[in-house]
């Protein structure tokens, strides 16, 4: 353990005060933590507190939970009355936030969502409520825009608000994914589609299936038929499919009477949809299985590593864990095995 010259304080004020102290004392800490922001977390008899560059106490060790500095504030925790509070502390040990909140995040955007009586909003780091405590649970801020709740979880209702608390969508969706690029995967009835950050609809909420991109298509579904959308939402695969997987190095395996075979971009077949199972491409060459054996095919459809195999567990780092005739080996892209 570490002795640290300590000052002492008498007391405590969950306001907008300080809690700092008038005498010093050696104690040596349990724990000295890494300097974050020019000040470290200490603890001392199960209590927290920080220190300074040189060792001086900015606080008295008093909170149940401190942590480390962000843009010059910590967020902290007590116990008092049988419950947690919460609050946040500057680097000179002011209550900067009132200790009060029943939780409280972290801030994003200089906003910090928080709680009280299972109530959720937003304080700015100065402790003003930007947006009332009126949400069920709320997300931390992205891009200007947060994702709320309405209801309880299995139950509940999701919108997006901008920083001034401004709806932009009604709350009525089930699930809203943020894709952190200005668009949003959302699920309305039991639907999916994408809206963008303005709240407008850019693919409709049509599809069966969740669904993201993969070299500029998704593949989507409806009644149980797979194909291919653009970004603007056209259809540029048609929807006939028993399944497909997205597109990997131009194409994608997909599945018709339980065969498979590779289509390309326009949909047209560049590998006949013959296999019992086709996986994606990967540095131009797929795993298939033929008349329950497995092998290789390049973009041309040669098979590259015959298709004799009885299991395989595809390649990494440039080799393949396979069996023939009851006996496992390793093989690498050439199909040599590997001694």
């Amino acid at each position: 353990m570490k002795k640290i010259s300590l000052l002492i304080v008498s007391l405590l004020a969950f306001s907008h005060s300080s809690v700092c102290f008038s005498q010093s004392t050696e104690i040596a800490y349990d724990f000295i933590d890494n300097y974050h922001e020019n000040r470290a977390r200490v603890r001392w008899n199960s209590k927290w507190g920080f220190i300074d560059e040189s060792g001086k106490k900015i606080c008295k060790i008093i909170f149940d939970e401190v942590e480390n500095f962000e843009n010059g504030l910590s967020k902290v925790r007590i116990h008092s009355r049988g419950k947690d509070i919460f609050g946040f502390i500057n680097k000179y040990g002011n209550i900067i936030i009132p200790i009060k909140y029943d939780l409280a995040g972290n801030f994003s955007e200089g906003l910090t969502d928080v709680c009280i009586n299972s109530k959720w909003g937003f304080i700015n780091n100065k402790g003003k409520i930007i947006i009332p405590l009126k949400y069920d649970f709320v997300f931390p801020f992205s891009n200007g825009v947060a994702k709320v709740r309405i209801g309880e979880l299995f139950f509940c209702k999701l919108g997006l608000i901008d920083k001034l608390g401004n709806s932009i969508t009604p709350i009525i969706y089930n699930e809203i994914i943020d894709l952190n690029n200005g668009l949003f995967i959302v699920n309305l009835n039991n639907k999916w589609g994408y809206i963008n950050k303005q709240g407008k609809k850019v693919i409709p909420i049509v599809y069966d299936d969740k669904f993201s991109f993969s070299e500029d298509l998704a593949k989507v579904k409806i009644d149980n038929k797979f194909g291919f959308i653009d970004k603007k939402g056209n259809i540029v695969i048609e929807l006939k499919y028993d399944y497909a997987n997205s597109f990997i190095e131009e194409l994608a395996s997909v599945e018709t009477n339980n065969k498979y075979g590779f289509i390309n971009k326009k949909g047209g077949i560049s590998i006949p949809i013959i296999y019992d199972y086709a996986d994606n491409f990967s540095q131009g060459i797929a795993c298939v299985k033929l008349d329950n054996k497995f092998g290789w095919i390049d973009k041309s459809g040669k098979v590259v590593i015959p298709i004799i195999y009885e299991g395989t567990w595809g390649f990494s780092d440039g080799i393949a864990l396979v069996m023939l005739n009851g006996r496992l080996f390793n093989i690498d892209r050439n199909g040599n095995e590997i001694k």
